[in-house]
């Protein structure tokens, strides 16, 4: 069945790819940071006074995650606040809030489940927190229904990420010190989480919380590898120790990329049998695509 859905953070990486992937026989509505044109659909600039009648669901994209920023809480507590009060006053039936996986810190030692505790590690994940929360509480009181969703990496061609520096080292064929970096991290290809965002919207039932990924995790020696495969490059991966490379990237502020390259963060799949999703494209697959 077709349902309406309204999608705030359109114009974003995976705001886009989500409005190419829903039919265009279904109605959707836009909204990004100004108004605009996509896919051949309007895309308005967000007001609480938002034409939000008759969507059956809204899907929260929109967010700061710049590590520049000094007010989080503006557009990542604040504005899905207002968009749920919206929400609710036109009788939308699910909020689903795109939040993240790094609110249980940037790496973990044992896997991740919706119930895993908070741990966040700096002002981006705590305002996802403070959402989360904030959220669950008002949509309680205003008898929506709310669906977490906390993606890890999201990789894709259009994405600004580890995976757009990686691709880009690779394409260049520059040689890259993570001949030790075997940790495995779980990950999520774009179209993956679009399937995702999509099934936990118009499903019949509504799901709490779902941590989504590809369906096997790997370390950013794997992702260099496969990479460079799809590339036609032969992969140049240097074991560099790593007690230097943690020294130095401590000393400049950037001890999270550290911890992405040599430590985990894995999710719990198991978690995945109650929820109407799993991922279709396998990681091999969507790299190929993307690189491409």
């Amino acid at each position: 069945m077709c349902q309406s859905l309204a999608i705030i953070g359109a114009r974003g990486f995976i705001g886009r790819r989500l409005v190419a992937r829903y039919s265009s026989n279904c109605r959707l509505v836009l909204f990004g940071r100004e108004d605009g044109v996509l896919e051949n659909s309007t895309v308005r600039r967000w007001s609480p006074s938002a034409p939000l009648k008759g969507c059956s669901a809204v899907i929260h994209l929109a967010a700061d995650a710049s590590t520049l920023s000094t007010d989080y809480r503006g557009p990542n507590v604040d504005l899905p606040l207002e968009v749920l009060e919206a929400s609710a006053k036109e009788d939308v039936r699910r909020f689903v809030f795109v939040s993240s996986i790094f609110v249980h810190g940037r790496a973990s030692e044992t896997p991740l489940t919706p119930s895993s505790p908070f741990a966040p590690e700096d002002g981006y994940a705590r305002s996802k927190i403070e959402a989360e929360r904030a959220l669950t509480k008002r949509s309680c009181e205003l008898g929506i229904e709310l669906v977490i969703v906390r993606p890890p990496l999201v990789y894709g061609l259009e994405a600004r990420n580890t995976f757009a520096l990686l691709r880009k080292l690779v394409v260049k064929h520059v040689p890259l010190p993570l001949g030790r970096a075997k940790a495995k991290r779980s990950i999520i290809a774009v179209d993956n989480l679009v399937d995702c965002l999509l099934s936990v919207a118009t499903a019949e039932h509504a799901i709490a919380c779902i941590l989504p990924a590809d369906d096997a995790d790997y370390s950013l020696q794997d992702l260099v590898r496969m990479m460079s495969a799809a590339s036609g490059k032969r992969a140049l991966n240097l074991p560099f120790p790593k007690r230097v490379l943690r020294r130095a990237l401590t000393l400049l502020g950037r001890r999270h990329i550290y911890d992405q390259l040599f430590c985990s963060l894995c999710v719990d799949r198991a978690h995945w049998f109650a929820v109407p999703w799993s991922p279709k494209l396998a990681t091999e697959n969507a790299i190929a695509q993307e690189m491409s």
